[in-house]
């Protein structure tokens, strides 16, 4: 997980997110084949190394972005745009790695269809995200990703979810895929006994 809250703009709860995801993965029968990680205060150059660093099928970014690009951290706690033209560059550069992009920033479907070329599944929000949904959302899609639903199947219980529990969201999640969704699983054969 990719999270970026430079001091230059309004405070996001990223931490609440954070924890939201972890409870998600801890309750979720799938929890043995998951690990999250977090890279605080990500900054430009971190994207590319921390994904070959660790290698994860999945990747989360939390943060802000503008419908050019995502918002990291600059030098002296500034702001720094990384255009999603360099940002398919870098996940080109690891698509045998990852499988499943999750923006949780706002606007960030205006352009992530160029993103989708270099990758299997993408979520992005269209539209400005609610504080509250913005935490609580990515939970829900990873509390049934990790039960092992497709990406697209947990996007619609995690909508379903917000309804539930009247979370008003400001946005519409937007899910891309190059294949059937039906075709993704988190987890091999093996994985379930």
């Amino acid at each position: 997980m990719f999270a970026s809250d430079p001091a230059d703009g309004k405070k996001l709860n990223i931490p609440g997110e954070v924890k939201a995801i972890e409870s998600a993965i801890n309750d979720s029968p799938l929890r043995a084949s998951a690990e999250l990680k977090v890279v605080w205060n990500t900054g430009y150059e971190d994207i590319l190394f921390e994904i070959c660093r660790y290698h994860p099928r999945i990747v989360h970014f939390s943060g802000r972005s503008t419908n050019h690009g995502l918002i990291l951290h600059g030098g002296n706690s500034k702001s720094r745009l990384l255009d999603f033209g360099r940002f398919a560059k870098i996940l080109n550069a690891v698509k045998e790695e990852v499988e499943l992009l999750f923006l949780n920033s706002c606007f960030s479907s205006a352009r992530s269809k160029t993103i989708v070329n270099e990758i299997e599944h993408l979520i992005s929000l269209n539209g400005y995200a609610d504080d509250k949904a913005a935490v609580m959302f990515p939970g829900f899609f990873y509390r049934y990703l990790f039960c092992g639903y497709s990406p697209g199947k947990s996007l619609e219980l995690a909508k379903t979810e917000l309804l539930l529990r009247k979370i008003k969201t400001g946005y519409e999640p937007v899910y891309f895929t190059k294949y059937l969704d039906k075709d993704w699983k988190l987890y091999n054969e093996n994985t379930i006994k």
